[in-house]
């Protein structure tokens, strides 16, 4: 067949489905590799990189007189909207903020300049490649100045960008980059993810233990009063929605039954098609997360529908959320399976082609596409049909048995023992499930992105 012949063109020998939790996930030796590999990563990149950065301003004297000021701004600020929390960010900060970046920016044009001399203006053939950083921030720095001088874009995301945090941060990372050895990859760009997380996190109770002012106390009781008022009326509407388009147990168990059709169709298009009980690893994600977007486009269609009925209004802050949580579930996941994978011993070969082509589809269709699909079904579709006839917990959990069903396969069946696959499997459909009834649809789709995406480089990279 030509279709098996241009798959083993691309695929060698493969005998694992998807190694990164999507609808088939079972535990094998690729699993295991990947569970080792994040550990590994995680101790012998992370950590030490993590130290590096913290611990440069006193290795590195120069760079401790530069951060310092930085530093102390940051917690100033914080300690000025903790005390006076009725006060927010305005497009006057915002674009002050932005001018920081373009003095940083002169700071670190200077630095090089002293250390290297006009052999800094050679930008083809630059003495150091932080020439190419220094002229990035600077740039980014004036795009920022331009769009808060105009309003161009959205107060939320703009404020976000500006704020002291993701300033300072951004500063002092560049500071340290430039004056330091410390190398620009992949472990320095995780790195900075949580710092940010870490610092935004701090600040939060920082501002929380601020003592209040007689205003700001009487501000923040009225929004809490709003923000209670509003999830009550986000509650009655979500019902009301999932009753008035007649949302009920047959639309979940629809899309239940014909994913499960799906599931079976596959099974046999890897026997007959690809001439064996796997499935490519970019082949197999493309098809079922084509297949479940369709599904809930119809649906969606069907019931003259929009997307915001599944709870989803594209906050940038739940977007965020979700992808703090897919670092968070792929180290739950990666550890459950590291532990469970001792139970079996499954030997598989398994090898890729690592042409630019392919790496693009696996990327493509496990880490975007499949997951999509997922979120748009199980934690749209389905969870919302549930929520009508259910409580949020019992809708929860039922649809996350339905994403555990879904994901057997032949190789399970092939090896009983691989079904404890399904335990991590279960657990992840749990989490996606309440993130995206706590902060919406968009949380638990870039938690399932940021999930694949970083399991599927860190395997790419093995």
């Amino acid at each position: 067949m030509v279709l098996n012949e241009t798959i083993n063109a691309t695929i060698q020998n493969i005998t694992v489905q998807n190694p990164i939790p999507g609808i088939n996930s079972p535990i094998t030796p690729v699993l295991n590799d990947v569970a080792v590999n994040f550990l590994n990563f995680i101790t012998n990149d992370l950590a030490p990189r993590m130290v590096e950065v913290i611990t440069a301003p006193f290795t590195e004297p120069n760079v401790m007189w530069i951060v310092t000021p930085l530093l102390i701004a940051m917690v100033l600020m914080q300690l000025y909207f903790g005390r006076h929390r009725e006060e927010e960010l305005g497009w006057n900060t915002a674009f002050g903020n932005s001018i920081v970046l373009i003095f940083v920016s002169i700071n670190l044009l200077q630095f090089l300049y002293n250390k290297h001399g006009l052999s800094i203006i050679n930008l083809i053939t630059p003495p150091t490649y932080k020439i190419w950083l220094v002229i990035g921030l600077g740039a980014m720095s004036i795009t920022q100045l331009i769009i808060n001088y105009f309003h161009a874009i959205s107060k939320k995301v703009a404020f976000f960008i500006n704020s002291s945090i993701s300033t300072n941060l951004i500063s002092y990372l560049a500071i340290i980059f430039v004056y330091t050895l410390i190398p620009l990859d992949i472990a320095t760009l995780i790195v900075s993810g949580i710092l940010l997380v870490i610092l935004v996190g701090i600040f939060r109770l920082i501002r929380r233990l601020t003592p209040m002012t007689q205003t700001a106390e009487q501000y923040v009781q009225v929004q809490k009063k709003n923000e209670l008022r509003k999830k009550l009326w986000l509650e009655k509407m979500e019902l009301r929605q999932a009753r008035a388009a007649d949302a009920a147990y047959k639309d979940a168990f629809i899309a239940f039954i014909a994913v499960i059709l799906l599931v079976t169709g596959l099974i046999f298009f890897e026997i007959l098609v690809i001439n064996d009980y796997s499935a490519a690893f970019w082949l197999m994600p493309l098809i079922q997360g084509t297949v479940l977007i369709t599904a809930s486009i119809i649906y969606l269609k069907k019931r003259n529908l929009n997307i915001n009925n599944l709870n989803y209004d594209g906050e940038l802050k739940e977007w965020i959320t979700g992808l703090a949580f897919g670092l968070v579930i792929l180290i739950i996941y990666g550890t459950i399976n590291l532990i469970l994978s001792s139970l079996t011993t499954v030997t598989l070969d398994y090898s890729f082609d690592y042409t630019t082509l392919s790496i693009i589809l696996v990327i493509a269709s496990n880490a975007l596409i499949l997951p999509l699909g997922c979120e748009l079904l199980f934690r749209g579709v389905i969870l919302r049909s549930l929520r009508a006839r259910m409580t949020k917990h019992k809708a929860i959990i039922t649809q996350a048995l339905m994403f555990t069903v879904i994901s057997i396969n032949m190789s399970l069946i092939n090896n009983p023992l691989l079904f404890l696959s399904l335990i991590p499997t279960f657990i992840i459909g749990l989490i996606l499930g309440y993130l995206r009834s706590k902060w919406g649809l968009e949380s638990a789709i870039s938690a399932h992105v940021m999930m694949n995406a970083v399991g599927i480089i860190l395997w790419l990279l093995k």
